[in-house]
């Protein structure tokens, strides 16, 4: 069935299905993690795409990976915890 995505923001967490996301990046002609959540929900608006949940467990999951040392997937250099953008490249990273 595909399984589901989490994209996180700094106030919210949106969960949706695989196939949303692949939707979603169809018609803004972006990867989801370079979305910001602007243009993420006009997305979803557009589509007609509802998000999921956010159960316990996905919370949980979110805070451990947010403990975890994350890394560029462009660059491969550390990322801050703070920071929105990767200090080597200079993409957007979601949390």
């Amino acid at each position: 069935m595909g399984g589901f995505m989490i994209l996180l923001y700094e106030t919210l967490a949106y969960k949706l299905h695989r196939e949303d996301v692949r939707i979603i990046e169809h018609e803004t002609g972006k990867p989801a993690n370079e979305l910001t959540e602007d243009e993420l929900v006009a997305s979803m608006k557009r589509k007609g795409i509802q998000q999921h949940e956010v159960t316990p467990e996905d919370r949980e999951a979110i805070a451990r990976s947010r403990t975890k040392a994350r890394y560029c997937r462009f660059c491969g250099a550390p990322l801050a915890s703070d920071g929105g953008y990767c200090a080597q490249c200079g993409h957007q990273t979601t949390y």
